[in-house]
């Protein structure tokens, strides 16, 4: 009987050790970090229509609009946007964190976006 319990215990002890191995927790870190910061930007995004209003994107020429996007852009977070036929800001490349929102204000589609290298 002690040697069923060793063995078993043994077995035990080498599929924990295994699985372990195998598992590997940075994927999952970067993942949480990416969605992290997506939702960061997303909420920066909101507090931006916020501030401004849905109003002021309507009422304002895009000269205006597109003024204060890259204003609102810094060294880490770049906004960009665009209103269908307008657009201003840098678009994101491949491979940076992205969030967007986008509205659909009477015959005009708006997107706002933000995106980061990090």
């Amino acid at each position: 009987m002690r040697y069923i319990d060793i063995a078993v215990a043994a077995l035990v002890g080498t599929s924990a050790i295994s699985g372990l191995l195998a598992w590997t927790p940075r994927t999952g870190d970067a993942d949480s970090n990416r969605l992290a910061l997506q939702s960061h930007m997303r909420d920066g995004l909101l507090a931006f229509v916020r501030q401004r209003g849905i109003p002021w994107i309507l009422g304002s020429s895009p000269e205006e609009v597109c003024a204060v996007i890259s204003k609102a852009s810094n060294s880490s977070v770049f906004v960009f946007g665009s209103d269908g036929g307008t657009s201003c800001g840098t678009p994101p490349p491949t491979g940076a964190v992205v969030s967007t929102l986008t509205f659909h204000l009477l015959n005009l589609e708006v997107v706002l976006g933000e995106w980061s290298n990090a």
